[in-house]
This record gives structure tokens, C-alpha cells and sequence, in this order.
């Protein structure tokens, strides 16, 4: 069934074509220039594409979460299963498919600007995961403020990804310093302290809740 005015033969065809026309035929001469140039906009494409894969990946979730609620599944259980779809379509591990269906949640909620940016081809999927983590500690109100300072503008335009991590680092600790302080990770204690100690069953026996 086709999503829009696409469906997957139609990419299937879209990609198959793309590959035949990248490719000089017989003694057609290409420049260096047209090749940079190939290069450049095969690399937005791919961009643009991964914005599209993760607004498919939040509609496949509402999908599912919409048919459970309506089949009487518990609220807490609602949407299983849909990162290991997405895992599985992207041919990635189970794991990764859960960071993948977490920054499109992110991109379609909190991070509009970053959104657009990936879809414009002026951010990569990496990068937009980068701004995604780098905010995570962040309320709402000041994650959306510092999306729009950076990716909705011509600031991101150059950066490496270094750089990128630096600027929303910086802008991270300006906003919220103690929540910054709560995310960064803790020293070990030292041995034979109490908290040193092996986690009890009473203290894993409640799931961590994943998006």
C-alpha cells in the first residue's frame, strides 16, 4: 500500500535508476567537478532520506500504539515491538533500531529544526543524533530553544561534527547547569563502600521504560 504518493516499488525503481545514471556511459566524459558536485547531492539525499525514515518510523509507532489501545493492551505495553521493526527494515541491531525509533520521537517532537535541517541535507542522521543526545538532560522549553539557536540557522552550516558536540555542549551548560551535573556520569566509589556493591534483586526487578 502506497505511503503518500510513494510506496516501496516506487523507491525500489527511483534507486535502481540512480545507480545505472551515476555511472558514465561507454566514452561519455565527466568532469572532476561533476563528480564533486554527484557527490554532494547524493550525500544530501541520503539525509533527506534518513528524515524520511524516522517520520515513517513515528507514524509505523502511533500506527501500533493506536491498534493495541484499541485491542485492549495494557498502556505500559503498548507499541512493542515497533524498534525491532524498525531494526529489522534498516538492518540494524535490535539496540540500535530503539536509538533510531528514539531520535525520530525526539526529531518529531522536541527537535523541529534539527528535523528540517536532516531533511534539507544540511545535517546527516549522525550529526542530527549528536544535538539529539547532547540535549537529552534538557526540559523541553530550553531543548527546543537551543534546536532553533543552532539548526535553525546558519549556524550549523561548516561544523564538524567536534565542533557541533562543542557548540551544543556549551549552550547545554548556559541553560541548565545542574541538569548538565545530573547527566554526567558519576566516579566509581571506592571498593567495599556500600553503593560499590552488586545491585540487589530487589533493585533490577522493575524494567527500565524505553521509548
Amino acid at each position: 500500500m502506497p505511503v503518500g504518493l510513494l510506496d516501496a516499488q516506487d523507491v525500489r525503481r527511483f534507486r535502481d535508476d540512480f545507480l545505472v545514471a551515476a555511472r558514465p556511459a561507454g566514452d561519455e566524459v565527466v568532469t572532476d567537478a561533476a563528480r564533486i558536485d554527484l557527490i554532494a547531492e547524493a550525500e544530501q539525499l541520503k539525509s533527506a532520506l534518513c528524515a524520511v525514515q524516522a517520520e515513517l518510523a513515528v507514524d509505523l509507532d502511533a500506527s501500533v500504539r493506536s491498534r493495541d489501545a484499541r485491542q485492549g493492551v495494557a498502556p505500559e505495553r503498548q507499541g512493542r515491538g515497533v524498534a525491532a521493526q524498525v531494526a529489522l527494515a534498516r538492518q540494524e541491531s535490535p539496540h540500535r533500531g530503539q536509538v533510531l525509533l528514539g531520535l525520530a520521537k525526539d526529531l518529531a517532537t522536541d527537535l523541529g529544526c534539527t528535523h528540517q535541517a536532516l531533511r534539507e541535507g544540511r545535517l546527516n542522521e549522525f550529526r542530527a543524533m549528536v544535538v539529539a543526545r547532547e540535549t537529552g538532560c534538557l526540559g523541553r522549553e530550553d531543548r527546543a530553544v537551543i534546536d532553533e539557536e543552532v539548526c535553525g540557522t546558519e549556524t550549523i552550516d561548516g561544523l564538524g561534527t567536534g565542533a557541533l558536540t562543542g557548540e551544543i555542549r556549551k549552550r547545554v551548560q548556559a541553560a541548565d547547569p545542574s541538569a548538565v551535573a545530573a547527566a554526567t556520569p558519576k566516579p566509581p566509589k571506592p571498593a567495599g563502600s556500600a553503593s560499590a556493591l552488586p545491585p540487589t534483586r530487589w533493585s533490577t526487578s522493575r524494567p527500565t521504560q524505553k521509548m
